[in-house]
């Protein structure tokens, strides 16, 4: 199991000038120019999102990216104040980081980025 101190901030400028409470926009992860705060806790997954759109696949499956988030990242739901992956993510598309669908379909439930 990896375990990261730093986030992979692959595509996206990160400014630590910027307070840790200063969250931007979902504008602004889509713009790489934008710059993100670097112990932001929703950067990761922004990041895997944006990894899995480049490749074609705006809907990724919450099952996938839970594990991989889990496995890549362990602690990051703490870090964001949540207890699970589902509050994580309910947390985010609160913050208008991600859009949650598929969730009247059982196994079907995807997250992706707005605007994708």
């Amino acid at each position: 199991m990896a375990h990261h101190d730093t986030f992979n901030t692959s595509g996206l400028r990160q400014s630590p000038a910027l307070p840790a409470n200063v969250m931007p926009s979902a504008a602004a992860f889509l713009d790489a120019a934008i710059t993100f705060p670097p112990e932001s806790p929703f950067l990761p997954l922004v990041t895997i999102l944006k990894e899995y759109s480049s490749r074609g696949e705006n809907r990724v499956l919450r099952s996938l990216l839970g594990e991989r988030l889990r496995r890549e990242y362990p602690g990051l739901y703490a870090k964001a104040g949540a207890f699970s992956f589902s509050q994580y993510l309910s947390m985010a598309e609160g913050r208008g980081y991600v859009i949650v669908g598929g969730t009247e379909t059982p196994g079907k439930e995807y997250a992706s980025l707005p605007g994708r």
